[in-house]
């Protein structure tokens, strides 16, 4: 018997509480009456995913760039 693998958006979710301008607010609101979206959670799950992937890149550069200025460190106190 295989086991079964959750969908990627039945995984367990963290709850985020957050205010947005009025204006954008507004325009997610327009985006979701537009049929874009189902609702404003999934419009802002959408967009902040899309940043992170854009991100992503400069974000692994930083680690990677942390883990060389920490290996030379330890290189020079030996």
């Amino acid at each position: 018997m295989t086991e079964r693998v959750p969908h990627p958006t039945l995984l367990v979710m963290k709850s985020l509480e957050l205010e947005l301008p009025d204006r954008v607010a507004a325009e997610l609101d327009e985006l979701v009456k537009a049929g874009l979206y189902h609702n404003a959670q999934e419009a802002v799950r959408h967009a902040l995913n899309e940043f992170l992937r854009h991100h992503a890149s400069a974000l692994a550069e930083k680690h990677q760039r942390e883990d060389i200025a920490w290996a030379l460190r330890e290189a020079r106190s030996e």
